[in-house]
């Protein structure tokens, strides 16, 4: 610990050195009529704003005249967005440090600010991060609010001034005019009202624990987002515990979104159950819906009513989509939302240093950054590009995608992804000669979005494409008929077996798909095997046949009417015993016959008893009525497209 202490006293030591040089070169620059580099005044200012560069926009923020406000993060400065679309600078110089208080917030510096808020007297709230503080412009003037430049924590219930803040990456105002802070490092939510500063979430621990309970015993790791709705419910973005965590009315705290894991998933259902990944910024509208930044799944996504959707990005990262459906569009690791009215909203898409907005038609359009079009907004002439024909048949051609990055040759590998739904990959292939041709054979039938990317060398940056539509126009299937070819109506007695022929006749010489036969309509308990049991694909005409067996009878399976249901062999053997058993002389005389004798009239009173039971009159097998089944036979022809073709035709199975 003590050599973290000299650490930190010699990098201030060394920032105030170079403010101090910095101040008197640009003083004997003024002075002597010379220009120096260090008098410019930091990013472009007065400028339409999709012409002027942003570096890693952090939070961003509305007032309520509809300006939009931006941390500017790496420039080191908050930009104002106007309702004409032009954008100034309305606080810091562009210059890393700590300065100004008291005087203009153009002249001020900041170090790295994360978080902004606009209250609703149109004050302008600055998270200025690396100085372990929290900032305020009022007309112009900037000053301290909370914070003593030392990253630590204390001074919970005292003078927000002299409260110590651990890198505060984010700032809510409620509607009375309480500050809310995203105290990042401590691992809390804290609130200025007035001038004093308390915790309302998170005890410190770097944990998640707490639900149900009182927000400020709550266990929370690293919150980079906070919110206050109009009734004054506080929402957190409890980043590395992948969760949003509202803290209600009473204090209590619970998840709201997430359920721990970090990953995709949930689109559609209750947001408790969602997966989240590393959520940042979150913003709540008029309405209460609330709307997140799911960064690392480079997605913005909506809570209403206690369900989960996307309302931009596709999952890819990377840049594209500007004027299409914003749930088409690749983002790159976006840091906040802010909504702006019903179904609108705006977003910083850090990593492309853009900042995007989605309109309430849900299409999606850059707002500020100086925005090539091929991935960012720091000026890059680079560009990606994909070409082929739109409509190709299934199971053939690719597509190729052009590099160009002021005349450099390119190395490396170019990924394509459908991201028609999700992003799936479809191939890759290698640069050459800033060319790369991908195969996309496997594409099923239907429009696909495709969208190329190549991760960069050591002399040209990633970049992503924009989206190409693709549409695979699936194969006919070579018809084919089906008939019997021998008798169509069969008759057997239970548990015998029937067998049918059938010819099938491919219409046009050999089949271009694989055939599959079925059997419906069989007697109850019936199996059906066909021979063989599928047809191969390139096959000429070809004979097939179905065996039919049928359930051989049982008492339990024949009709209640059946004679078969009653024990008749046992009463026609006691009909005919009946005598032996009852009278004495009969069964002396039956005792001194020879026992051939005795075996020849046994095997007469079974034989009648048999004789009984079969039958053989008209009403069938064993005196029940004929049953017939009409067999349907279905051939079904499945190309590789996932297209299916089928033709039927029927026989005749009478069971008497």
């Amino acid at each position: 610990m003590p050599e973290m202490k000299i650490r930190v006293t010699r990098q201030s030591w060394m920032k105030r050195l170079m403010a101090g040089v910095s101040t008197a070169m640009l003083a004997l620059g003024l002075a002597t009529g010379g220009s120096s580099a260090l008098a410019q005044s930091g990013p472009p200012s007065n400028v339409q704003a999709t012409a002027a560069p942003l570096a890693a926009p952090a939070q961003i923020a509305y007032d309520a005249a509809g300006n939009l406000y931006i941390a500017d993060l790496n420039d080191n400065v908050i930009r104002k967005v106007d309702l004409a679309g032009i954008v100034t600078t309305v606080a810091g110089t562009g210059e890393q440090g700590f300065a100004g208080d008291g005087g203009a917030a153009t002249s001020a510096l900041l170090d790295s600010p994360a978080g902004v808020a606009v209250d609703a007297a149109g004050t302008i709230y600055i998270a200025d991060t690396h100085n372990q503080r929290i900032r305020k412009v009022s007309n112009g003037t900037i000053t301290t609010v909370a914070g003593t430049g030392v990253a630590g924590f204390s001074g919970d219930n005292g003078p927000a001034g002299a409260a110590q803040l651990s890198n505060p990456t984010a700032l809510a105002v409620d509607a009375t005019g309480n500050l809310y802070i995203a105290d990042t490092d401590n691992h809390r939510i804290r609130k200025i009202s007035g001038a004093t500063i308390t915790t309302v979430a998170g005890d410190g621990e770097q944990a998640f624990s707490g639900d149900g309970t009182a927000a400020i015993a709550a266990g929370i790791d690293s919150p980079n987002g906070v919110a206050v709705d109009a009734a004054g419910k506080i929402y957190i973005a409890d980043t590395h515990n992948q969760r949003i965590r509202v803290v209600d009315l009473a204090g209590n705290i619970s998840t709201l979104a997430g359920n721990g894991s970090k990953s995709y998933g949930g689109d559609g259902g209750a947001s408790t159950s969602a997966l989240l990944a590393r959520p940042r910024g979150l913003s709540v509208d008029a309405q209460g819906n609330i709307y997140v930044a799911d960064s690392d799944n480079n997605r913005i996504r909506l809570i209403a009513g206690g369900n989960i959707a996307t309302v931009a990005g596709n999952g890819s990262q990377g840049f594209a989509g500007d004027g299409g459906p914003a749930v088409n569009a690749i983002l790159d690791t976006p840091r906040a939302p802010a909504a702006q009215a019903a179904g609108a909203f705006a977003f910083s898409d850090t990593h492309n240093h853009l900042v995007r907005g989605v309109g309430a038609d849900g299409v999606i359009h850059t707002i500020a950054g100086k925005n090539s079009g091929t991935g960012g907004g720091q000026g890059f002439s680079e560009t990606l590009t994909l070409s082929g024909a739109s409509a190709v048949p299934f199971g053939s051609s690719s597509v190729t995608a052009t590099f160009s990055n002021a005349g450099q040759t390119a190395t490396g590998q170019v990924s394509l992804l459908d991201i028609t739904s999700g992003s799936v990959s479809v191939g890759s292939a290698p640069l050459a000669s800033n060319l790369a041709t991908i195969d996309t054979s496997t594409l099923l039938p239907g429009a696909h979005r495709l969208v190329a990317s190549y991760a960069g060398d050591s002399q040209n940056p990633a970049i992503t494409s924009s989206v190409f539509v693709l549409t695979v126009i699936p194969p006919p299937i070579s018809d084919f008929t089906i008939a019997s070819t021998g008798p169509a109506t069969q008759f057997i007695n239970p548990g015998k077996t029937a067998t049918f022929n059938f010819a099938l006749q491919p219409q046009g010489g050999v089949l271009n798909s694989p055939i599959t036969l079925t059997a419906s309509g069989l007697p109850p308990g019936a199996t059906a095997v066909f021979t063989p049991a599928s047809i191969a694909s390139g096959s000429a005409a070809t004979s097939f046949s179905l065996a039919i067996k049928t359930v051989a009878p049982t008492a339990a399976n024949l009709p209640p009417s059946s004679p078969m249901r009653a024990p008749l062999l046992p009463i026609s053997a006691a009909v005919f015993l009946l005598p032996v058993l009852r009278n004495k002389r009969l069964r002396r005389r039956f005792a001194r016959m020879p026992r051939t004798l005795l075996s020849a009239l046994f095997v007469l009173i079974v034989g009648a008893a048999t004789l009984g039971l079969t039958g053989c009159g008209s009403g069938g097998f064993f005196a029940q009525d004929p049953q017939s089944y009409t067999v349907t036979v279905t051939a079904t022809a499945t190309s590789a497209a996932n297209t299916t073709l089928q033709h039927t035709t029927t026989v005749t199975l009478i069971v008497q």
